[in-house]
């Protein structure tokens, strides 16, 4: 098994709180869950970080292999695995995806070039981007619109997360020199809170429950394609629900 660089790009950077923490976990208990590698190559496409650790502390580290027909294949596993784990913004999904079928595209080009064959336009659409990131076609557009018009600093933060693709795509329809004023201002406005007033502890609860009714359905389905947005998103709602309500 071995770290691949291109790979390695589309798995989770620890902050250094995370990774102490881990380490810890992996001193006291070993190292629990498997690395998984690519079986024909022998490239890690999930745990470089346990895998790493285990290295340098010269732990035994399980590991599991898993076969896939090409990079294309194995990058689309890896992002699936990390948008059901994390609750990943969805301009990053969006470029993630655009940047695995982007390389396959221009791998796909390169090989009818060599074969003699007429170059064919395959560009992905809205659509098929908006699928394999789980996220809605006006997204796909918004995410377009902030790489083609925003200052970098505007898709930073929304791959951040610090702003939606929606607040980052008003920003990138200004002039340029205004859009850092309207950054700043975007990150630093507070958001609005629900509400409360008039609700009882029986409508608390009803809500509460019904939220957790949401996540249960999406852990029953979570082998479903298309699933992993759902359950993230009932999570959320669940969170900030009850940092609202205690």
């Amino acid at each position: 098994m071995h770290v691949d660089d291109e790979l390695s790009q589309f798995l989770p950077a620890l902050t250094d709180e995370e990774r102490s923490d881990l380490r810890k976990n992996i001193l006291e208990d070993g190292c629990t869950d498997p690395v998984i590698y690519w079986k024909e190559t022998g490239a890690i496409v999930d745990g470089n970080n346990r895998f790493d650790i285990c290295q340098n502390e010269g732990i035994g580290c399980p590991s599991k292999a898993r076969s896939f027909k090409d990079s294309t294949e194995a990058k689309r596993w890896i992002l699936r695995r990390q948008f059901g784990r994390r609750n990943v913004p969805a301009v990053a999904r969006v470029e993630l995806v655009q940047q695995i079928e982007e390389s396959k595209l221009k791998a796909e080009a390169e090989a009818r070039e060599k074969s003699g064959k007429k170059s064919e336009n395959n560009g992905r659409t809205d659509a098929q981007i908006a699928e394999l990131a789980d996220v809605s076609q006006s997204t796909v557009k918004r995410v377009n619109k902030v790489k083609a018009d925003a200052i970098p600093s505007v898709l930073a933060s929304a791959k951040a997360g610090e702003i939606s693709a929606h607040k980052a795509s008003q920003i990138a329809d200004l002039p340029k020199e205004e859009q850092p004023k309207a950054l700043q201002e975007a990150k630093t406005r507070k958001p609005k809170k629900r509400k409360t007033v008039g609700l009882d502890k029986g409508q608390v609860v009803r809500e509460m429950k019904g939220l957790l009714s949401k996540i249960v359905k999406c852990l029953d389905a979570r082998g479903k394609e298309g699933n992993h947005a759902r359950c993230n998103k009932a999570l959320n709602e669940f969170i900030r629900a009850w940092e609202e309500w205690k």
